[in-house]
């Protein structure tokens, strides 16, 4: 047998020519070892839109909290392709008539793709980017979107020859598959369209549900994507993983759900305790790095330096075209030139100082001449008003010259929310607005909130309750575990809400601190008393709706008396400067 040896880039690869005359390369990982990957999926690694994901991180952020967390989506993709393809071949070994070579193939193309739409920054860019920037089609907008888009932007470039490709190794890929491929990376998908449908089009019978619980499973949650980051990640976090996949693999197979008639993944039941411990890593890598505090308030920096950059850095797409950042979600060739580095152009745009010196000249300019010029000038004022988004930019470079310096911002309170009370994150805006009311010299900017939920992947369900299990005596029969048999030391709630509230302008401190302290006293409080039990204020003589209580004004002014008097005191262990030395802040009525 033949072989040699490839040094490529960063990948040292070995080509071996195999029976069936496939030529395979093999890619030696960090997590998984030695990697063998058909030469179809080779393809879709080289090219550009793939590529682009060598300058994506993983965690986004959080390489600048964890130093080691500098690993790419490039090298996760691989991963996740690599453990698709581990469970295809074992379900094929047990269960050989279960999926088709074709569909083995589909499963392995997702799973090397699904990640292919991130932004820069990852989930930063989709969930808090562009939904503040508000372009066309930001209200439909995420990720799962952009890579299903990207998929068919390979696909339909000819120079790439995916199509060829298929053929020459006798894969009869057509539309159907091309589609079941994309809604298992996205979800169910009306077939010719970027749309959401209600079920699963391309393999709708039920013997064919459980192809789509290989990739993204909406069903529990547990899949090749998370196996793959669960051990990357806490690898190079240095955070302990309980959850051995390897094994999960060896005990899965696909066995059909009484009730609904569908065939899902199921597995052994001895192996409940592993599936539990795969959820405990998941919320210990979200306790400790996801949404550690410092990343959370990384991220809400860099979110305003690029919503600031956003109208005034100029990006140019291959064909020379220019777009901004906003719009970029709508055009592919645009979108693709966007990853990690965008803050690099922002930092090391040139800076216009003399922009507003220009503009104060031309008003000087503009009183000398007189009202029968000024029009003259005209054309030169529109410039300069165009350039005056330069100024944001500035601002953008500013903030992110604090990262670099690590003058971030601050966390003046944590609360743990009560158990049966769920914030929503559109209300985040304005919380800020009410704690900048309690005093005159607050604008919304000077400070920002945060809502943070815990949980197993399902908000506030156990996903092992979705999980269908087998036993060593009847292997076709499916049943569901219930968490009393497993142990009793098990949660009782999974999901849990922590409150953040950021402090942006560190010369404002004291007075943040002080309308922080009265804003949790009373407007905090009262967002969570009209949860816990609906409340709120009917001026005298409205009719009362049924199912809420009513606060009189007496009970309201008892309540700003509270808060005056609570805000006398701290609530920062830290924070030891006596009161005599704090200012004065005012309680707007």
């Amino acid at each position: 047998m033949d072989s040699s040896l490839q040094i490529n880039d960063k990948d040292i690869t070995i080509e071996t020519d195999k029976p069936q005359h496939v030529k395979t390369k093999i890619f030696n990982d960090s997590i998984h070892g030695h990697i063998e990957l058909h030469p179809i999926l080779v393809k879709f690694i080289d090219t550009v839109e793939f590529q682009r994901l060598r300058n994506l991180k993983q965690l986004g952020v959080l390489c600048y909290v964890y130093p080691g967390a500098c690993h790419s989506r490039f090298e996760h993709s691989i991963g996740t392709c690599h453990l698709a393809q581990q469970l295809v071949r074992h379900l094929q070994t047990v269960q050989p008539k279960c999926i088709t070579k074709v569909e083995a193939l589909c499963v392995e193309i997702a799973a090397l793709c699904h990640d292919l739409g991130h932004g820069p920054f990852s989930h930063l860019f989709d969930q808090n980017v562009i939904p503040r920037l508000q372009p066309t089609g930001y209200e439909a907008w995420e990720h799962e979107l952009g890579t299903i888009k990207l998929f068919d932007k390979i696909i339909n470039n000819e120079e790439y020859g995916l199509k060829s490709e298929f053929e020459k190794y006798n894969y009869d890929i057509g539309e159907d598959e091309l589609h079941l491929i994309k809604e298992m990376m996205f979800g169910p998908l009306k077939k010719g369209t970027y749309q959401k449908a209600k079920s699963y089009q391309a393999r709708p019978e039920p013997e064919k549900y459980f192809l789509y619980e290989i990739v993204s499973n909406k069903t529990n949650g547990i899949d090749v994507d998370k196996w793959d980051y669960f051990a990357r990640d806490c690898k190079h976090l240095n955070i302990s993983n309980n959850f051995d996949h390897n094994r999960f693999i060896k005990f899965c197979r696909v066995v059909q759900d009484g009730e609904k008639g569908r065939n899902h993944i199921c597995v052994r039941d001895k192996e409940v305790d592993n599936a539990y411990e795969m959820f405990h890593t998941r919320l210990r890598l979200h306790s400790n790095a996801y949404q550690h505090k410092v990343k959370l308030a990384l991220e809400t920096m860099i979110c305003d330096a690029l919503y600031l950059a956003a109208d005034s850095l100029v990006l140019t797409k291959p064909c020379g075209d220019t777009f901004k950042m906003a719009d970029s979600i709508n055009d592919m060739d645009a979108y693709t030139q966007l990853d990690d580095g965008i803050v690099w152009q922002i930092i090391r745009h040139p800076k216009r100082n003399d922009v507003q010196h220009a503009k104060n000249c031309l008003d000087l300019i503009k009183q000398a001449v007189g009202d029968d010029l000024a029009p003259s000038v005209a054309g030169l004022q529109t410039f300069l008003d165009k350039m005056n988004g330069q100024a944001n930019l500035e601002a953008a470079q500013e903030l992110l010259l604090r990262v670099l310096k690590r003058d971030l911002y601050k966390v003046v309170l944590k609360k743990k929310l009560p158990k049966d009370v769920h914030l929503q994150e559109v209300a985040e805006a304005s919380m800020a607005e009410e704690i900048a009311n309690y005093d005159q010299s607050l604008s919304s900017n000077d400070v920002a909130v945060k809502i943070v939920k815990f949980n197993y992947g399902m908000k506030d369900k156990n996903p092992i309750d979705n999980l269908l299990f087998y036993s060593k005596n009847n292997e076709n029969l499916s049943f569901k575990i219930p968490k009393d048999e497993v142990s009793f030391l098990l949660p009782e709630r999974f999901q849990e809400q922590v409150l953040y509230v950021f402090l942006k302008t560190i010369s404002k401190k004291e007075v943040v601190e002080k309308c922080v302290d009265l804003w949790k006293e009373k407007e905090l409080k009262r967002r969570i008393l009209n949860q816990e039990n609906p409340i709120e204020y009917t001026p005298p003589g409205t009719p009362q709706r049924s199912g809420t209580s009513k606060i009189s004004p007496p009970a309201l002014k008892h309540e700003e008396e509270k808060a005056r008097g609570s805000a006398q005191r701290r609530h920062r262990e830290d924070d030891d400067e006596p009161p005599s030395k704090r200012q004065h802040v005012h309680l707007d009525n």
